[in-house]
This record gives C-alpha cells, sequence and structure tokens, in this order.
C-alpha cells in the first residue's frame, strides 16, 4: 500500500487516549487509551477504564496490597513521581490528580509516574506501567472543536464512507477529523478523495478492497484476523473503523487528553512495545512491509480485559494536536514544526537528508538522544516515519513524522 507524507512533521505515532466513566490512556473505561502509529512512538490512546465494581479477588490482590501498603493514593505529580531509586507507585484504578500549577490529568490504572516525568503537563507528564511509557497530551474544548467536524455527533448529521467495487453495504459516520497542516485546514469529510479520516480505501489495486494476492483483503484476513466473503469483511473493516474512531472522541472528550507513545514502536510485530532505545518496530523490520501489521501491533501494545486502558494507531488529527501543542508551550517553534525541524529532528540516519529518506535497514533505536525530543517526546521528527489512520486518494495511508 503506498503512503504519502504530509506536513506537520512531529506528528506521529502511537496515542493514548482515556475515556471515563472514568476513563483512559487512549484506554477506554471499561476501558480505554489508545495507541498510534506505524512504527510509533506511541500511539497509545489509552482510554482510561472504568472500575465498575470493587472485586476483591486474587486477580486485584496486588493492586489492592500495594494501596493499602503505600498509604493514601498521591494526589499529585509531584507526591507519585518515585525518587531515581525509587519504585514506581502504580494508581489501583483510574485517578484523577493535579500537576504543580493545578491543572488536572488522569492516570489510568495499572500505571504511574516516571522518576523522569516533568511535573508541569506542558512540559511532558510520562507514565508507565512498567515497560512501556506514554505522554500526556491536553485537549481543551477549542482545541477539540478544533480536531473534530462536530463535538455532538449524536446530533450530527452523518456522512458516508468510501464505496468500492465490491458493492459493501455502506458504512456512515457522525464524526469526522478536521486535519491541518501547517495552520490551515486541509481535511475533508470521508467519500472523498482528500485527507480524512476515519476512512477506507476503496481502490482495487492498492486499496482495503484490492482482492489481488497479499493486498487489501488478504492482508485484513491475515494481519487482523477478518473472514468471510470479500464485501462482507470490507463492510465490518469500515465499522470496526467508525466505532473505534467514535471511541477515542469520546476518551478524548470525558478526560481532555489522551496519551502519545514517548517512543516509536518497538519490541516485535508479536509483542511490541513502547520502550527507550530499543531497535525501532517497522514495515521493514516486521518482515510483512503493510499497514494492517504495524496497526494491529498497536493495537497490541495495551490491550486486554484486565487493563485500564487501550492502544491504537494514532490518527492524523492526534498528531496535529501534539504538533500544536508543541508550539502552544513554547517547546518549538511555528517554524520548527511546521517548515524545518532539523535543528531537533533525528535525521542522522538519512541516506538523502534533502529528501529526508531515512535507511530502512538500519533506523537509531528509539530515544537515543535527549537533542532529539520535544516535552519530552523522543523522534516526532526524523528517524522513522509514522504510518496513521488518516487515508488520502482511494489506495493510501497517511504517513507523518518526516
Amino acid at each position: 500500500m503506498p503512503m504519502i507524507d504530509r506536513l506537520k512533521s512531529a506528528r506521529g505515532s502511537m496515542a493514548v487516549y482515556v475515556t471515563i466513566v472514568i476513563l483512559s490512556m487512549l484506554l477506554v473505561l471499561l476501558a480505554l487509551f489508545f495507541t498510534s502509529n506505524a512504527i510509533r512512538k506511541n500511539q497509545l490512546v489509552t482510554a482510561l477504564k472504568v472500575k465498575e465494581a470493587y472485586e476483591a479477588d486474587n486477580k486485584n490482590a496486588g493492586k489492592i496490597y500495594q494501596g493499602l501498603t503505600k498509604g493514601s493514593v498521591p494526589d499529585s505529580v509531584e507526591d507519585a513521581k518515585p525518587a531515581q531509586d525509587e519504585e514506581v507507585y502504580k494508581f489501583p484504578e483510574t485517578t484523577q490528580i493535579e500537576d504543580a500549577s493545578g491543572d488536572k490529568i488522569w492516570i489510568p490504572g495499572g500505571f504511574g509516574i516516571t522518576s523522569d516525568s516533568a511535573t508541569e503537563i506542558d512540559d511532558g507528564v510520562v507514565i508507565t506501567d512498567g515497560t512501556n511509557e506514554f505522554v500526556w497530551i491536553p485537549v481543551s474544548d477549542t482545541d477539540l472543536a478544533e480536531m473534530y467536524s462536530t463535538t455532538t455527533p449524536e446530533t450530527a448529521v452523518s456522512v458516508t464512507l468510501s464505496q468500492s467495487a465490491l458493492r459493501e453495504a455502506a458504512t456512515t459516520t457522525n464524526i469526522y477529523s478536521k486535519l491541518r497542516a501547517a495552520n490551515s485546514y486541509v481535511g475533508v469529510a470521508p467519500g472523498n478523495t482528500s485527507y480524512r479520516e476515519p476512512e477506507i480505501l476503496s481502490n482495487a489495486t492498492y486499496g482495503d478492497a484490492s482482492t489481488a494476492s497479499s493486498r487489501g483483503i488478504d492482508l485484513l484476513i491475515s494481519e487482523l484476523g477478518y473472514s468471510g466473503a470479500s464485501a462482507q469483511i470490507l463492510k465490518n473493516f469500515a465499522q470496526d473503523m467508525v466505532d473505534e474512531y467514535l471511541a477515542v472522541f469520546n476518551s478524548i472528550k470525558s478526560y481532555d487528553g489522551f496519551y502519545i507513545g514517548r517512543y516509536e514502536l518497538t519490541g516485535t510485530a508479536s509483542k511490541p512495545t513502547v520502550q527507550k532505545n530499543q531497535p525501532v518496530l517497522t514495515a521493514y523490520t516486521t518482515g510483512t512491509s503493510n499497514w494492517y501489521a504495524l496497526k494491529d501491533a498497536c493495537n497490541k501494545v495495551i490491550s486486554g480485559t484486565d487493563k485500564y486502558a487501550q492502544s491504537y494507531m494514532i490518527y492524523g488529527n492526534q498528531w496535529d494536536e501534539v504538533l500544536d501543542w508543541l508550539v502552544d508551550t513554547g517547546a518549538r517553534t511555528n517554524t520548527e514544526v511546521y517548515s524545518d525541524s532539523s535543528t531537533w529532528g533525528n535525521y542522522s540516519d538519512y541516506v538523502q537528508i534533502t529528501t529526508r529518506a531515512p535507511d530502512p535497514a538500519n533506523p537509531k533505536n528509539s530515544g537515543s538522544n535527549d537533542d532529539w525530543k520535544a516535552n519530552n517526546i523522543y523522534d516526532l521528527a526524523g528517524n522513522y516515519w509514522e504510518w496513521t489512520q488518516e487515508a488520502f486518494d482511494s489506495n493510501t495511508r497517511v504517513c507523518r513524522g518526516r
């Protein structure tokens, strides 16, 4: 599947979102947080999971014991942040705490603050489950309106996603992304051909609808586990895309933010992680060279009925929001983010620095140099590009982080 690079060079990766009922890391509350990208960093959307009822069974015994022996639950980032040689305190359930300025942040159950985290949200608060690390991205009501076509999808008019020659049943959505590039809107509604999400790729040769060997339908079966007739597979995939997109929106709206992977995606396709100084997991290194395998890997970073968050591949509008946040907090200038990121991007392994083309066989390890981070997020610009869920034309998923 082709991929296209688009402006906003820092966009990227695996994000996490929270959804409340209390809510999640792009894990959903009952459970949800999310992660993003092809490769990336992140993408953990942790939608904070709602703890429905308290049960003192063996599964929860460790968390209960930890909470009792630790004493009262920390109510601030500073109180929860351990010294360099101390063990990370993991919150037994999804909890809202304050940063040093009194601003609120949700920590999903099973996660804690890292010893090298900032104590201010605007400097990059970092959480960990002991293996994976994510950074909180705050989203105000104004930000939310800049990210989405509506903030009340329950009353919005629906639009129809693209349809293919397979003649699958139509899929509709009441909400979609307002995608941006260099401070201007470039996104359109699903069913068109410019930048958009959620969306399927209707091209019969290279898109999701392709029935050729090792393309669309084949990969939906082998990488994402779909089954059945081709038209039904594509319809089910389209509906899952819409459902996931809405769940992520609800989490962000409920929790006023989401988490993004601190590092690019690491580990293996079957056991992906978001860790420092590890080989980056890419389409090249997975041996599959396709977007579907990386989407599946992003979903696996944080997942399961026992989790308070769920990870997903990052969406384009989340990437936009991360970049805008870097500018708003003063971490980087508008020019450094949207025009020339060479002063802080990781381009040391690029074969062609003028075109920013990385050597696919030799990426730098994740988080290998502090000069390549902004607000505690590493390699947003450079190293490997990050595939997102954003669509373009009828056969392309957009790649960020160039």
